[in-house]
């Protein structure tokens, strides 16, 4: 931290589409470094929690980050914020996906799967066929199926089809 990272506690590295170092941290938001120096950014700066685990980004160039408080997602300018107010299924979220076809996958901490499309989210839980509901990574393959890792031994697949057939099996 006496170069500038917000906090020791590192969850995540992420290198973004222009080159920048995100690093998500427990407990100090986020540090942002351009090769210079590091900017931070923490719910003072409108970050849904500072407690962070997991980022990616979106093909508009937007970062969404999944949070003990939300998903939050920076513009470029300013962070918003989707919570359980918004529909998604529970606000603690620990992994986050940004799908090519323009949707946002938050893997939650007990309670499934969030989809969510720009203006509502769809969640998926195990009644729906996925292997556990404490979701802590979400993985897109080369054949467009979706696979979610739900805690100790538990994996889910969907099958082609997208969103709206979704099948989830067990291995």
């Amino acid at each position: 931290t006496k170069d500038g990272l917000s906090h020791n506690w590192v969850n995540e590295i992420f290198r973004d589409l222009n080159g920048i170092i995100w690093i998500t941290t427990w407990g100090g938001g986020i540090s942002r470094y351009d090769g210079k120096g590091f900017a931070n950014f923490s719910i003072q700066d409108g970050l849904a929690d500072n407690n962070v685990f997991g980022l990616d980004q979106s093909t508009d160039g937007k970062i969404w980050f999944a949070t003990a408080g939300g998903i939050a997602v920076y513009d470029g300018k300013n962070f918003a914020k989707i919570t359980t107010r918004d529909g998604l299924v529970y606000d603690s979220v620990h992994t986050i996906y940004a799908d090519p076809d323009g949707l946002i996958w938050a893997g939650t901490d007990g309670r499934g799967v969030s989809v969510y499309d720009g203006k509502i989210c769809v969640s998926l839980d195990t009644r729906d066929g996925l292997a556990g509901n404490h979701v802590i990574s979400i993985y897109k393959d080369i054949d467009d199926s979706f696979w979610f890792g739900c805690g100790v031994w538990d994996v889910s697949k969907t099958s082609k089809g997208g969103l709206l057939h979704l099948s989830l099996i067990h291995i």
